[in-house]
């Protein structure tokens, strides 16, 4: 699952656009599964990130490098 405040080239993720602060109880049937957020370059998966870990879950991941490190090594992204 994945947060993402842009478009995401990702498929299969849980996209949550604006106020994630306020919108965390959508998560709360998925607070013990692993989290990855990403962003364009990794900034604002940062921050989604650390919001998610404040509200007490506990497996939150950050890709690092984003969109932009996951399209600069080839690996692939849904239409």
């Amino acid at each position: 699952m994945l947060y993402t405040d842009e478009a995401s080239e990702l498929s299969g993720e849980l996209m949550l656009r604006s106020a994630l602060a306020h919108r965390l109880a959508e998560l709360d049937s998925h607070r013990s599964l692993k989290i990855v957020t990403v962003c364009k370059s990794g900034g604002r998966a940062h921050t989604a990130a650390q919001i998610l870990m404040q509200a007490g879950f506990p497996k939150v991941h950050v890709m690092v490098g984003g969109m932009t490190g996951w399209k600069g090594a080839g690996f692939p992204t849904g239409t």
